[in-house]
């Protein structure tokens, strides 16, 4: 039997939804109860898919505004749902509206993040979150990180052993990100689960406005 390379391996996994398996969806639900907690307000779910977090943890928040690209998930989600790109959301709904951010990508969910932080401006006191389901970990593992990561994060986007160095990479993209909105980031968290072999990061941003002049 003729071996596989890593990478034909690694692009043959890449179209498995990592993030659905049921080993990552308890660790999805709570970062998402985490941010409800701490932030709370409206969320932005960019990548709604058919509801199943939405059900868990979003049903609950003060509001709700899903975007989905795939019509039969649209049709099927239990609550207010757009049918398009997440991108094209972003660039065109009031983001002010929402203090809470869902970017729960299969790719990467970097480009979402660079218009959120060109678009969104904190106000006096506030406080958002963007809550992160990154599969571009396994195009680090490949030696490529996404354009608009290595933009905010300050790196090359090619070189090899990012995917091993990911929080650190993430917290400098979210850092950048929280500085053009006005704000910093107050915390960052992630799962336990193992991003360096699996090629799916999860985390969650806390941002809070910028103490203003004493």
């Amino acid at each position: 039997m003729a071996k596989r390379s890593f990478a034909a391996d690694l692009g043959r996994r890449s179209h498995v939804k990592k993030d659905n398996d049921p080993a990552a969806f308890p660790a999805k639900l709570g970062l998402r109860e985490a941010a409800l907690e701490e932030v709370g307000g409206a969320v932005l779910d960019c990548f709604a898919g058919r509801g199943a977090i939405w059900q868990r943890v979003w049903r609950r928040a003060e509001g709700y505004v899903g975007v989905e690209k795939e019509l039969e998930k649209v049709l099927r989600h239990p609550a207010p749902v757009h049918h398009t790109e997440s991108l094209i959301a972003l660039r065109a709904l009031d983001l002010s509206r929402f203090r809470i951010f869902d970017l729960d990508a299969y790719g990467g969910p970097w480009a979402e993040v660079a218009v959120i932080a060109a678009r969104r401006r904190l106000a006096p006191g506030e406080r958002l979150a963007i809550v992160i389901t990154d599969g571009s970990v396994r195009r680090a593992m490949l030696g490529r990180v996404t354009r608009e990561l290595a933009a905010l994060a300050g790196v090359p986007a090619s070189g090899m052993g990012a995917h091993r160095r990911w929080t650190d990479l993430a917290r400098r993209a979210l850092e950048a990100a929280a500085e053009q909105m006005g704000g910093r980031l107050a915390s960052l968290r992630e799962s336990d689960l193992a991003h360096h072999s699996l090629g799916m990061w999860h985390g969650l941003a806390v941002i809070e406005a910028a103490s203003g002049p004493a």
